[in-house]
């Protein structure tokens, strides 16, 4: 039987998915599949990379997949290179060290999460919805009067149904790299941070937001792909494009939706790495950035086409 797994939003539910990593990682290691033809074999796997030079300064752009199985490493040989080449690494955020307030404080967060007007939750969804967000949110230890100001984005960000699978969010492609690179001795800085983030899931327009919250508080009305967490680190493993392009397009809630959650973010990253490119300090760089930023177009390797520079199809 399925359950909810609640959390204050998308601070706690992240928040949680960094805790306990060790034992996480052992119980990702005990389901493993044990069959030769399910087990991915060690150093042939791994996603998609690209590669861009201007004067002394080189970036990678790795697109990785946020969740995944934590014996599939180490990856292929050429994104095994690109981390040992690096001096910096560019995550989307620092997942092991994420602040889950992306920087706010308490003043600050309510505002952002909360409606602007006086608009409440019960105004915009209908009562048995409301009633059951309630229940389960006071659960939490949030009071009925908290959730009755919260905007739709910020509900829905924390309330998931609990998937069956062995792909976790510590075993993923950025926070393996990451941590490793604190062993090593590289340095990290952020391309986004948790703020950008959430910022960008508060500039959804309410109609998009409640679309959203209506399917996944009833997720057995929605025509989803047969497509689980596993498939996905699977199709990624093996570097397949199309499927998950095609994966995307059956869940995407359209042009709005593609909008804030990758190309206004393609955009953005894109400038930063391009002041990187053009400050040419010589150094290295491997950007850990969401492979769908790079799959559904404009993707941030476009921007950069864009701006003249040459990137180049590694992997």
């Amino acid at each position: 039987m399925k359950k909810w797994i609640a959390g204050m939003g998308m601070l706690l539910l992240l928040t949680a998915c960094a805790t306990d990593e060790e034992e996480q990682t052992e119980e990702a290691e005990a389901d493993a599949p044990e069959s030769e033809e399910e087990q991915t074999v060690e150093g042939e796997g791994g996603g998609f990379l690209w590669k861009i030079e201007e004067g002394d300064t080189t970036v990678y752009l790795q697109g990785t997949i946020h969740t995944a199985f934590a014996d599939m490493y180490p990856l292929n040989s050429e994104l095994e290179a690109a981390y040992e080449e690096a001096d910096v690494l560019l995550p989307e955020i620092d997942w092991p060290r994420m602040d889950p307030s992306g920087g706010l404080n308490e003043e600050e967060m309510m505002d952002l999460i909360t409606f602007d007007d006086d608009t409440l939750l019960e105004d915009v969804i209908d009562e048995e919805m409301y009633e059951e967000i309630v229940t389960i949110m006071e659960a939490q230890g949030m009071p009925e009067e908290v959730v009755n100001s919260l905007e739709p984005w910020y509900i829905t960000s924390g309330l998931q149904e609990e998937e069956e699978g062995n792909a976790t969010f510590d075993a993923g492609v950025d926070w393996h790299y990451l941590e490793r690179a604190v062993e090593d001795g590289k340095e990290i800085e952020e391309l986004e941070g948790q703020i950008i983030s959430l910022l960008a899931l508060n500039e959804q327009s309410l109609e998009l937001q409640l679309e959203q919250l209506e399917d996944v508080m009833n997720p057995e009305d929605v025509d989803m792909p047969d497509v689980d967490g596993d498939d996905m680190v699977e199709m990624w493993l093996e570097g397949e494009e199309e499927p998950l392009i095609e994966y995307w397009e059956e869940v995407t809630y359209g042009e709005e939706y593609d909008r804030v959650y990758l190309w206004d973010r393609n955009e953005r990253n894109a400038d930063i790495i391009d002041e990187i490119l053009q400050e040419d300090d010589g150094q290295t760089y491997l950007a850990l950035i969401g492979a769908f930023h790079f799959f559904i177009e404009p993707g941030v390797h476009d921007f950069l086409e864009e701006r003249g520079y040459t990137v180049e199809r590694i992997n």
